[in-house]
């Protein structure tokens, strides 16, 4: 998927948003920031944001012409002033942080990848995606919304989407 110029040749910004336990590691660096044309990542997340230590471990695997930006959850509607034309990919590693991106940025995708809930009460989907009832649900949600919510691992997968039923 590659995707298309408009208006003389500038590109439309996009908003991408993941959901990865993992935020940043090597299939989102090597296959999800490629595959998207990515030129900027946030991470949203309060407890890396006031984690240098992490931030600076993260950031060793970034290509150099991708900005990083870590940001705790009170900060998410700055991501909407991202300038035009630059494909945004927004990491968070629980459902509710997905959700909140969800509503206050426009997203064109929500991918869910790497996800492992453990526990009672939790339904496996996936190899890659375990989550509760109550996540699944908030999922659903955003689906009957009209996002787009997949779960797919690597950009060569197949997808599936999470409907509501």
């Amino acid at each position: 998927m590659r995707f298309s110029v408009w208006k003389k040749g500038e590109k439309k910004k996009k908003f991408y948003l993941r959901l990865d336990d993992r935020l940043i590691h090597g299939q989102v660096v090597q296959g999800w920031v490629p595959f998207l044309s990515i030129d900027e990542i946030f991470v949203v997340s309060d407890r890396i944001s006031s984690d240098p230590m992490q931030q600076k471990i993260m950031s060793l695997s970034v290509p150099p012409d991708v900005s990083l930006h870590f940001i705790d959850t009170s900060r998410i509607p700055s991501i909407s002033d991202v300038s035009n034309g630059k494909n945004v990919l927004i990491l968070v590693n629980n459902v509710d942080d997905l959700v909140k991106v969800a509503s206050l940025v426009p997203v064109e995708f929500v991918n869910v990848g790497n996800y492992h809930k453990r526990g009672e009460n939790v339904v496996n989907l996936t190899s890659f995606f375990t989550c509760s009832l109550e996540e699944l649900e908030k999922l659903k949600i955003l689906s009957r919304e009209g996002k787009k919510v997949e779960l797919r691992n690597i950009p060569g997968e197949k997808g599936k989407e999470i409907i509501d039923d």
